[in-house]
């Protein structure tokens, strides 16, 4: 698998699955940084909980990388005043960012006039992810025909779990996993085209599933295959996004 994109994964909030989104990431001064709007459901729940998962491409596998969180805020300057290390380290991750994406940002300043307000320039905040787990994981070793690739977000109790794996629409196959695995706290299942080696031209052109529900309540660690029961299924192309709820209410996803 080769992708410049990663996934970021963060905890649930009251009872609900965790919730796994791709992004554009860099790493830069121990941190890995991205950019989104202050209005995605992601920054809400790191807001709450501040503490994320990230999963990049590496190799022949995948390297995850979980830590605390800072949301830097240009309409909030306490945010900048409470992190003074990353802070500093900030504008030369944005510039990062900016270069490493180039084509990317092209894109979206190109179709900027549709973009959603929601998701406009001056809504963006740059999030900074600790390196203080890292792990590394190879994809399973067999998938079905029927199957795609996907990352599987989990909870070990405390901390968000990113997982590599498979999803064919009822069932989810893993990669081992070196923390266990909380299954009581569901999983979030996320393809993308952008993690899919189908690297699309612009954000707008990015086309992905997010579905978020419960496991086997036997579920402990990876390396194996468990049912997935739906409680929410996001789609979204570019940054139009749109939800189906099953029963359990879920967060948007963004």
């Amino acid at each position: 698998m080769t992708t410049r994109f990663g996934a970021v994964t963060v905890l649930g909030s009251n009872g609900s699955p965790p919730h796994t989104t791709p992004v554009a990431a860099v790493r830069l001064a121990g941190r890995w940084w991205f950019a989104t709007s202050r209005h995605a459901a992601k920054v809400t729940m790191m807001r709450r909980d501040p503490v994320a998962s990230i999963t990049v491409a590496a190799g022949p596998g995948w390297t995850t990388i979980t830590g605390d969180v800072t949301v830097l805020d240009p309409t909030d300057p306490a945010s900048f005043a409470r992190r003074p290390a990353a802070t500093l380290a900030a504008a030369p991750a944005a510039l990062h960012l900016l270069t490493s994406y180039a084509r990317d940002v092209a894109g979206y300043l190109g179709n900027v006039s549709a973009i959603p307000s929601a998701w406009a320039p001056h809504q963006r905040v740059i999030v900074a992810i600790e390196e203080t787990i890292v792990e590394r994981a190879a994809d399973p070793d067999s998938r079905p025909v029927d199957a795609v690739p996907c990352i599987a977000g989990f909870a070990d109790g405390r901390r968000p779990v990113a997982v590599p794996g498979w999803f064919d629409g009822d069932r989810l196959g893993l990669a081992a996993t070196s923390r266990p695995i909380d299954a009581g706290a569901g999983v979030a299942v996320m393809l993308d085209t952008a993690l899919l080696d189908h690297d699309p031209a612009s954000p707008v052109d990015q086309r992905g599933v997010l579905i978020r529900g419960r496991v086997d309540p036997g579920l402990e660690h990876g390396n194996t295959i468990t049912d997935v029961v739906a409680e929410s299924i996001t789609t979204w192309t570019g940054f139009e996004t749109e939800t189906r709820r099953f029963g359990h209410t879920a967060a948007n996803a963004a």
